[in-house]
Parts: structure tokens; C-alpha cells; sequence
């Protein structure tokens, strides 16, 4: 059964608020690296419960909670949140399981002003299939200049596989505990990316 429950831009938008408060209270005392770590982890958990049924799930790098099952922590790309089913295997009747839709390709970009590595992450989005897309990179100090780089991925994106795409800019890491918290968050509309 595909999941037919869709996302609006401000139940994302508070999902991603809320996962920045819960990461940068709790990694106060880590490096960079590791917040940006745990920003992963708790997005790709804080999107599962967006859904409240036990067949979706996430795979990212650091999530070992589905090895057992399918023999890996990470797809395709930094979080991949996928409604899951099982199937008797052919010989030994032992249970397989598979992806039997995806939901959300996510890639996360904490790189500051790195707009060739952010376009290398953002290529990867548009191979996939997903009704829903989200880049996520670091506040740049020209953000309309990267929006300008970045809407023509955004609508090859959609182009063969329809859905939304956002781009997110999130404070680097660094300032987590300086500034106050800030998000930037865009949804292609009619071509364009429309900040919501």
C-alpha cells in the first residue's frame, strides 16, 4: 500500500525547527562534525514520525536499527524515508524484507559557501523518484544567488518524477549555540523557488 499522507511546507518547516532546537541543545558540547551528524539522525527519525506507522522507516549512515533486515544503514543518499513490506524468501521461508515505496530522498550540505559541492548533492535528488525532495545546506551570505544556481536542478527534478522539492538553509553548525536558530526554507512553485 503506498502512503498517501502528504506533507505541507509548514508541517515540514516545523519538523525541521523543531529537529535544529533538539540538535543544537543537545550537542552543545560537540564538534562540528558530530552536530552535523546527529542533524541527520534526528531529521531522518523526527520525518518517520511524520508518518506514525510501523512500516516507514529511514536509512542514513549512522542508523544501525534496520542492518538486521537489509544488510545496510544507508541508500541512496545522507536520509532516504521508505514504507517497507515483507515477503517469504523462495527456498527457506525466511522473511525478506523490501522498499515498497519511497517518500522522502534527503541530502544534507553543512559545507559553508560550497555551491559546487551543494549542485553535486542536489544531482543526486534528481535521479530519484521520491514525491518528495529536500536539500538541505548552510546559510549563505547570498542566499538569492544560490537560489538562482539552484532552481534549474530543482525543476529537473520534477520533471519526469512529479512532487515537491524544497531547499532549506539551516545555520552552519558552528553557530548553533551563538545565534538564534534560523531556517530558510524554499518550495518549488510554478518553476520557482517561493519562500514559505
Amino acid at each position: 500500500m503506498v502512503m498517501e499522507k502528504e506533507i505541507s511546507a509548514k508541517e515540514l518547516k516545523n519538523i525541521l525547527s523543531t529537529t535544529l532546537k533538539e540538535v543544537a541543545q543537545n550537542t552543545a558540547t560537540k564538534n562540528i562534525k558530530e552536530r552535523a551528524k546527529e542533524w541527520v539522525e534526528r531529521l531522518a527519525i523526527n520525518l518517520v514520525k511524520f508518518y506514525s506507522v510501523d512500516n516507514v522507516i529511514s536509512f542514513s549512515k549512522y542508523n544501525f536499527s534496520h542492518r538486521k533486515d537489509f544488510k545496510l544503514n544507508e541508500l541512496l543518499y545522507d536520509i532516504a524515508v521508505c514504507q517497507i513490506e515483507k515477503e517469504q524468501s523462495a527456498n527457506t521461508k525466511h522473511d525478506l524484507w523490501y522498499i515498497s515505496d519511497v517518500l522522502w530522498e534527503v541530502e544534507s550540505e553543512l559545507q559553508e559557501e560550497d555551491s559546487a559541492q551543494i549542485v553535486k548533492d542536489f544531482n543526486k535528488l534528481v535521479l530519484g523518484s521520491a514525491p518528495n525532495k529536500l536539500l538541505i545546506a548552510a546559510i549563505p551570505k547570498n542566499v538569492e544567488a544560490y537560489i538562482r544556481v539552484l532552481t534549474p536542478i530543482a525543476n529537473s527534478c520534477v520533471r519526469i518524477h512529479p512532487g515537491n522539492v524544497f531547499i532549506v538553509f539551516v545555520a552552519h553548525p558552528k553557530q548553533w549555540q551563538t545565534i538564534p536558530l534560523e531556517l530558510k526554507a524554499y518550495n518549488l512553485e510554478s518553476n520557482r523557488m517561493i519562500l514559505f
